[in-house]
Order: C-alpha cells, then sequence, then structure tokens
C-alpha cells in the first residue's frame, strides 16, 4: 500500500477533531475553570493559569495525534495482510473439500465392488443346486470381469486425478513463495518511504525550518515508486473427463 502524505495529514487533521471534542478533555477543562473560581486569585492571574493549562492540554494532544498518525498506515498494512492470510486460508480449505470428495468416490467404488462380491457368492449356491446355476455362474462371472474392468479404468482415473491434485498443490506452494517475494520487495518500497515521510514530518513542526518543493518532490518520487501492480499467478490445472461408464452391465438371463 502506498503511505500518501495528504492521507497522513487529513490523518491529523480527523484525530485533532475527536481529541479536541473529547467528551474527558472537555470535562477536564470545565472542571480545571471551575476550582479556579473557588479561589481568591486576580482575574489576570487566573487567564494566565487557564492559558497554561490549554497549553499544556494542547501539547499533550499533539503528542498523541503525531503518534496515532505514524501508526496509522503500518494499521492499515496489518489489516491487508490479514485479509490476505484469510483467503489463502480458504482456498486451502477448498481444497481440503475436493480432496474429501474424491475419499468419497473411492468409498462408493468398494462398496460396489462389495455388493459384486455377495452377489458372487448367490450365484456359487445355486451352482450346487443345478447346472443351469454353474451356467448361470459364469455368465455372472463375465458380468463381474466387466465390472472389474471398469473398477481398474476407474483407479487409474483416480490415480491421474490424485497427481492432478498434487500438481495444484505444488502451484499453490509456488504462488506463495511468489506472492511473499512481491510482499518483501514491496516492504522495503515502503519502509523507504516511511522514513522519508517521518523526516517531513518532523520537519513540519520545525518552526526554523521550511520544507523545500525539491524535499516535497523527492518524497512524493519515492512514494510513488512504491509497487502497487496487482500480483497475477496460476493455480489452474486440468482434470479431463476419465470417460468410465456407470450404466449397469445387463445380466444374462437363462431360460
Amino acid at each position: 500500500m502506498a503511505v500518501v502524505l495528504s492521507n497522513i495529514l487529513d490523518d491529523i487533521d480527523s484525530i485533532s477533531e475527536k481529541l479536541n471534542t473529547n467528551v474527558f478533555l472537555k470535562t477536564a477543562r470545565e472542571s480545571f475553570k471551575e476550582n479556579i473560581e473557588e479561589y481568591d486569585v486576580a482575574p489576570d492571574e487566573k487567564a494566565k493559569m487557564i492559558a497554561t493549562y490549554e497549553a499544556q492540554v494542547s501539547v499533550g494532544m499533539i503528542s498523541e495525534i503525531i503518534k496515532l498518525a505514524k501508526e496509522m498506515p503500518e494499521l492499515i498494512v496489518r489489516e491487508e495482510n490479514i485479509n490476505k492470510d484469510t483467503e489463502f486460508k480458504e482456498e486451502q480449505k477448498n481444497l481440503t473439500i475436493e480432496q474429501t470428495k474424491e475419499v468419497t468416490a473411492q468409498t462408493a467404488n468398494i462398496n460396489k465392488d462389495t455388493e459384486i462380491k455377495e452377489e458372487q457368492k448367490k450365484v456359487t449356491a445355486q451352482q450346487v443346486l443345478t447346472e443351469k446355476g454353474k451356467t448361470l455362474h459364469i455368465a455372472e462371472q463375465i458380468m463381474t470381469e466387466k465390472y472389474r474392468h471398469r473398477d481398474l479404468r476407474a483407479s487409474t482415473a483416480v490415480k491421474t486425478a490424485s497427481m492432478e491434485v498434487t500438481k495444484q498443490q505444488a502451484k499453490f506452494e509456488e504462488a506463495r513463495r511468489f506472492i511473499a517475494l512481491k510482499a518483501n520487495t514491496q516492504n522495503a518500497y515502503m519502509k523507504k518511504a516511511d522514513y522519508k515521510v517521518q523526516n517531513m514530518q518532523a520537519l513540519a513542526t520545525d518552526d526554523d525550518v521550511t520544507i523545500s518543493a525539491e524535499q516535497m518532490s523527492d518524497a512524493k518520487t519515492t512514494i510513488d515508486n512504491i509497487p502497487t501492480d496487482a500480483i497475477t499467478y496460476t493455480t489452474e490445472v486440468n482434470i479431463s473427463d476419465s470417460g468410465i461408464e456407470t450404466t449397469t452391465i445387463s445380466q444374462v438371463v437363462i431360460s
């Protein structure tokens, strides 16, 4: 994020207005003035005491205003970093959901294979009863082999998809390193800009120093040089259609 001097000055103005109308400061001022009235003090001495008190309050306010204004750019950057970290965690969560779906699909294939094996047991029982059962069992075995062939193809497709997910994870890691590198570069520029802005602020509070146009231009150039280009990266991988058949294989009927 680029730190703009005008934004910092606007922050100082905003903080000044809020502190000036703060209920605690207002109450303290009124209480001080009321308490003075209880003492037998000459009017000019009272005015001097009130002016001294107001000056002390103003010095304290100015100190707090400068402190808060310096901290605001850093707080904004922290908030942006937290948002980026939240987005990355959300992407990781979505990836975990996709992996869970794949495991569920594998479990469904196992259940399907178990059902086929149960059907084989029924066919074996029929073989004991009649030759017709034996013939039917052979037919069921053929169907089972077809399902097994499908399962082999499905297993291959799952392994291919798993490999693509691994590629996706690698690309996410590559993107994370790329973003970290960009962020470090931007941070270096930001620190340089912060240093010059702080120097300008220090000069602005010194009545004996006049900030030159060259100094202002140098600070602005440093701020403008902060990289603000959008970070682009690719994490997309394509998982092709496996073409696995899911229709039921017709059973052989022996009359």
